[in-house]
């Protein structure tokens, strides 16, 4: 009973942040418009480079935040880049078939391990 248990708990957790994780970037097409939510983290391409970004807001000509791992309400942390620079935008994007195949594939594992202790119950 006592290794079912483990094996249980074990399953939920990972399923649990693998249905959290199942992301990827996707290229914005075009431009977001105001207001953008603030904790919204976006992936700004400059010179090649990319950097995570949240608190998100553009005026006419720049693009204004703050790095990820900042509050966005951090004025001293605040980064303004001119838009003439942004080579893309990309934003973050669940992937429903990467979830469901790592969902499946943790359930099939478990089971397998259930099969595999059959007189611990």
């Amino acid at each position: 009973m006592k290794i079912r248990k483990i094996i249980l708990g074990t399953v939920v957790v990972v399923v649990g942040l693998g249905l959290a994780s199942c992301t990827s970037w996707s290229r914005f097409a075009g431009m977001p418009r105001n207001p953008i939510p603030e904790r919204e983290p976006f992936q700004v391409w400059t010179d090649g480079e990319a950097s995570v970004l949240h608190g998100l807001y553009l005026s006419a000509d720049s693009l204004w935040a703050v790095p990820r791992w900042e509050a966005p309400s951090c004025d001293s942390c605040r980064i303004v880049i001119p838009l003439g620079q942004v080579d893309s935008l990309r934003t973050r994007k669940y992937s429903a078939v990467r979830t469901w195949i790592l969902v499946g594939s943790l359930l099939g594992f478990g089971a397998l391990l259930g099969a595999a202790n059959p007189g611990s119950t």
